[in-house]
């Protein structure tokens, strides 16, 4: 009988030694629970770094407009300029000096149509 005893004793202590087992699974359990959410976490902060991305892309296109409108601005400017210095060319064309960067980037890649139009006296008085 006292062997039973012991025995019944021992199986306790197995038991017991299961619990401690599954509790172990559990905290292990709840530590992939907290990796999956750093994983999460991690991933929000890539997709806020590519929306960071392409942000500045936009911002990067902004300024690529803004110095397109300035070129524009160049050439009506160096147009005005052109009229206001009286650089008429024959027959009261406007022309613009090959000299400036502004004017030759105008007389190389505008059409000579375009470029050689007829200034009226009234459109010169328009353009100053």
């Amino acid at each position: 009988g006292a062997h039973e005893i012991v025995s019944g004793a021992n199986e306790i202590v197995i038991g017991a030694n299961e619990i401690v087992i599954g509790a172990h699974k559990i905290v292990i359990g709840a530590h992939e629970i907290v990796i999956g959410a750093h994983e999460i976490v991690s991933g929000a902060h890539e997709i806020a770094i590519g929306a960071h991305e392409i942000v500045s892309g936009a911002h990067e296109i902004a300024i690529g407009a803004h110095e397109i409108v300035s070129g524009a601005n160049e050439i009506v400017s160096a147009a005005v300029e052109s009229v206001n210095k009286g650089m008429m060319g024959s027959e009261g064309r406007l022309t613009l000096s090959h000299n400036s960067k502004i004017g030759f980037l105008i007389n190389s890649c505008c059409p000579a149509e375009i470029m050689s139009y007829k200034t009226t006296p009234f459109l010169a008085k328009k353009l100053m």
